[in-house]
Order: C-alpha cells, then structure tokens, then sequence
C-alpha cells in the first residue's frame, strides 16, 4: 500500500515532534504542507522562500535520522500555504 504525501509528512511529523524541541517544531515545520511524492522524495511547501531555505538546510536529512531512510524530503516556498 503506498502513502499519500499527507500520510507520509504526518509520520515524518510525528518523529520530528519526538527530536525537535517544541518550539522549533512549532516555527520551522508544523506551518508546513506536503504537495507531492516524486518517487521517493516528498516535496514539501512552505509560506515563503526564507522558509524553505531555512528547513532544506537544517531538516532535508531528518527523515534519515530514525529508521525507516525510505524518504527525502525538499521543502520549496508556495503561495497558497498560510
């Protein structure tokens, strides 16, 4: 069964709350949509290009932090996410 791109941030999410501490959770990840899987890379949008600077830089690797290493993540700037 293959996860949606909903489906999948959520689990990246709930993994990340465990690592991070609360507050940098709450800024840099929490305001954050998932768009779209390319094939095993979850593409991920943020309110603006600081924002996704900022959780390429720090969170691309978070996922392969904690088994299982089965995702990448990018995390691009969109205009509809608030």
């Amino acid at each position: 069964m293959d996860l949606t791109p909903v489906e999948v941030w959520s689990r990246l999410l709930t993994r990340a709350r465990q690592d991070l501490p609360e507050q940098t959770f709450r800024t840099w990840l929490e305001p954050t949509e998932p768009l779209r899987l390319d094939g095993s890379t979850l593409v991920v949008g943020t309110h603006d290009g600081f924002m996704a600077d900022w959780n390429e830089k720090r969170y691309t690797q978070l996922p392969r932090t904690r088994p299982p290493p089965s995702r990448q993540c990018q995390h691009r700037s969109t205009s509809g996410i608030r």
